[in-house]
């Protein structure tokens, strides 16, 4: 069940940041930070880079209702 008791970011988004940093590209390129990352890397203008899976990062799905 999703939380709305927060505002969404400018894309439409809820609680970016927070567990796992998610994986945005296939090419290794992950944004919102874990809790590990300082708040300052937990941006979503931040990018994360990976090579391989870690405890730390995650994907979130998505799908758009028409």
């Amino acid at each position: 069940m999703m939380d709305y008791s927060l505002k969404p970011d400018k894309y439409n988004r809820y609680h970016l940041l927070g567990n796992v940093a998610e994986m945005v590209d296939m090419k290794g390129v992950a944004k919102g930070g874990s809790y590990i990352h300082s708040t300052s890397d937990s941006y979503y203008t931040k990018r994360i880079n990976y090579t391989k899976p870690a405890y730390w990062l995650g994907f979130r799905c998505v799908c758009e209702i028409l």
